[in-house]
């Protein structure tokens, strides 16, 4: 991280009409991804592919996961270009919440939804869960009494 802003990690995707991760973010995400998938051992369910599973499952239940901001519309908006661009469009987005949805949001998602930390820290850990698993049942190494 050299000091930069967010901004300087995205780039605006006229397709999607939303931000996306820089092109040089990207690889850098893909080579790292690619180092776990080298750090787990090829022991059948406890591979590399198991925990891809279990990563897209864990980002497709935490996109379900309600927010103060579903609760104040019934359909997600794609932002537009010019939306974006507006100041004024963002700052109503932060503020149309009441206090009441807000609570109500937090109270249905533990608040998992409005720390970006938390969300990360669920992706990363779903996918290196398994990293060095030798296949072996824990029932089978609390049996033997394994340093592990």
């Amino acid at each position: 991280y050299d000091g930069g802003t967010m901004i300087d990690f995205l780039k605006l995707d006229i397709e999607l009409r939303n931000y996306v991760l820089a092109d040089e973010i990207m690889a850098s995400l893909r080579e790292y991804v690619a180092c776990i998938g080298r750090l787990h051992n090829d022991v059948g369910f406890h591979s590399f592919e198991h925990c891809t599973h279990v990563f897209l499952s864990m980002n497709k239940l935490l996109a379900m996961v309600t927010t103060a901001d579903d609760l104040n519309v019934s359909a997600k908006r794609r932002l537009s270009a010019q939306d974006i661009a507006s100041s004024a469009f963002l700052q109503s987005r932060r503020s149309s919440d009441s206090e009441g949805h807000r609570r109500r949001a937090e109270h249905l998602s533990f608040r998992i939804s409005e720390d970006p930390a938390i969300r990360f820290a669920m992706v990363f850990s779903a996918l290196i869960h398994d990293v060095g698993h030798t296949g072996v049942p824990n029932s089978v190494l609390i049996e033997e009494e394994d340093e592990l």
